[in-house]
């Protein structure tokens, strides 16, 4: 008799104490779902039952055993690791658990207590992230005359959350290299930056700018990544009128001449130049170039093969990924000693352009 009273005992043990992990279909009205909550917030979890008495069960990632709401007297464990539930009716109820570092991890499950029955609902996760890392690999590229593409790879995120990214600017050819703007006009929430600079400084033709970006997401900043240090030109600058000499006479009816022209320009930034000739009676021209300007302050020829007694005028035009710069408009008449016509298939046009006192500003 004994051992039928131990196995009955038994038999009512495991069908109060063991659950099932499948939704006993009807007991439950809410269940509670996987989150992602940034540290230091309050995640939170609900459930409403349809029948029976609702109860938490709370599986730490570090501890050994579930621990179950709400808790023994004797084990303080769920408050102190911030765990509270408030029950909105006798069979709603939120629970809340401080997201750190230590309860990362956490599995949640609810509880519809029936009987001799404990029907759980599926395992809920808590996902608690920090800051993200800083942005890295920074890189920019032009696109016109007054705008940059500023970007960079992005840090890893937890899909699902929210990332945004700050980017920040300094002139570094400023009085002050302290003084900084947020680029993009704020917050934006794609891996670059379209940055709209401006030179307005007198005599400026190129300026040393740094940017560095950094993350945010709802747990805090990154911190900025590190800097990127670029030289942002404005179109190089004619600073005087161009004019022009005959060389040599090589033979009849033949000349060379030479356009000079001085020239003020942004170093680093490659620059362009080209010649327009034109024929004022015919109204006829022709543009020489563009030729890679690659050496400062050297001097670029071009020949041009003649015929007297013709009037032209003439423009000059240097150029880089900021804008042109084209020269006002010379006049220059030709004698028998000078320039001639531009047309026809023996007249040949071999124009010298060269720049004789190019500086290198900054």
């Amino acid at each position: 008799k004994m051992e039928h009273i131990f196995a009955a005992a038994l038999i009512v043990f495991l069908r109060v104490f063991v659950s099932s992990d499948s939704n006993i279909q009807g007991a439950f009205v809410v269940v509670p779902r996987s989150v992602q909550n940034p540290v230091h917030h309050t995640a939170q979890f609900n459930c409403t039952i349809a029948q029976g008495q609702l109860q938490w069960l709370v599986r730490f990632k570090d501890y050994s055993y579930d621990l179950f709401w709400p808790p023994a007297l004797y084990d303080r464990t769920l408050l102190s690791r911030g765990v509270n539930v408030v029950n909105t009716t006798e069979r709603a109820s939120i629970l809340f658990i401080n997201a750190t570092q230590q309860n990362n991890g956490t599995q949640v499950q609810c509880i519809a207590a029936m009987q001799t029955f404990l029907n759980r609902t599926e395992k809920a996760n808590l996902t608690v992230f920090g800051p993200p890392a800083a942005p890295s690999n920074l890189s920019m590229s032009f696109l016109d005359g007054s705008h940059v593409l500023v970007s960079w790879v992005p840090p890893f995120t937890l899909q699902g959350t929210k990332t945004w990214y700050r980017t920040y600017v300094w002139d570094m050819s400023s009085n002050s290299t302290t003084s900084f703007a947020l680029a993009c006009e704020g917050v934006v929430t794609t891996n670059f930056c379209v940055y709209a600079y401006e030179n307005t400084a007198v005599n400026r033709v190129c300026a040393e700018y740094r940017f560095a970006t950094e993350a945010v997401n709802e747990a805090g900043a990154s911190g900025q990544s590190a800097p990127l240090d670029a030289v942002l030109p404005t179109a190089p600058r004619i600073t005087s009128d161009p004019n022009t000499r005959v060389i040599s006479s090589r033979a009849v009816n033949k000349f060379d001449v030479v356009f000079h022209v001085q020239v003020e320009y942004c170093g680093d930034i490659p620059v362009q130049y080209w010649l327009e000739l034109r024929n004022t009676a015919a109204n006829a021209s022709v543009t020489f170039g563009p030729y890679l300007f690659e050496q400062h302050g050297s001097d670029v020829e071009i020949g041009v093969k003649v015929l007297p007694n013709y009037s032209y005028s003439y423009t000059v035009t240097v150029s880089n990924v900021a804008g042109n710069s084209t020269s006002a408009p010379q006049v220059l008449y030709t004698t028998d000693v000078q320039l001639s016509t531009i047309t026809g298939s023996d007249h040949q046009l071999n124009v010298t352009c060269f720049f004789a006192e190019g500086t290198l500003a900054m």
